[in-house]
């Protein structure tokens, strides 16, 4: 398959999600919020037609959780989120061998609007552009894709500020790469987040 989507995970665990969430709400409500999170996911995951890669934080606890027993499983390597994802691509390039041309996508467990829809639109746009990108509301980004590896798109972002988007785009045209868009969405990484879901969906 020509088509590969990286996963972001964090296993489960009570006081290791949702920092932020569990600073206002404890940490009981945080990781059901994230359970919420991984459920909506998972059955989006389920209808995307490419390769998961599932890379988690530590050895996975539970994988017969996941909807599909193909999924690959991976475990983070990495300082910070930049050289994690590196890492991940390059990973995941390399398992494609001659599958040429490969696309390749990474994306989170944060983001309950992003749909198996956007995730095909995005492989479509790299049909056209060297890289893709989701913007997220709060300056980040909730999906990367692209064709061939480019380790500098993660070398020196300030990750976890409302800077990464701006400063990949800027990465990204010192490269001479094209860029498409996928369309601009919120994370989950508080309550009034979490609300603003809920209302969304009409809960």
């Amino acid at each position: 398959m020509d088509k590969s989507l990286i996963v972001f995970l964090k296993n489960p665990v009570e006081g290791k999600v949702k920092t932020r969430i569990a600073n206002t709400a404890g940490n009981i409500k945080a990781l059901e919020i994230y359970r919420e999170l991984l459920g909506i996911l998972n059955d989006n995951l389920a209808r995307v037609n490419c390769e998961v890669y599932l890379y988690f934080t530590e050895t996975p606890m539970d994988i017969s959780y996941w909807a599909n027993a193909n999924y690959i499983y991976r475990v983070q390597k990495g300082n910070d989120l930049g050289a994690r994802m590196s890492a991940a691509f390059e990973e995941v390039f390399r398992d494609g061998g001659s599958q040429k041309p490969l696309k390749v996508l990474i994306v989170g467990s944060d983001c309950p609007l992003l749909s198996a829809e956007i995730i095909d639109e995005a492989f479509l746009k790299l049909d056209k552009s060297d890289i893709v990108l989701g913007p997220a509301e709060d300056g980040g980004y909730y999906l990367l894709g692209m064709k061939k590896m480019n380790t500098e798109l993660f070398e020196g972002v300030s990750w976890s500020t409302e800077k990464v988007l701006n400063e990949t785009l800027d990465k990204a045209a010192g490269l001479g790469l094209s860029v498409a868009f996928t369309p601009s969405l919120f994370d989950i990484d508080t309550e009034e987040d979490w609300t603003r879901w809920l209302k969304l969906v009409k809960r």
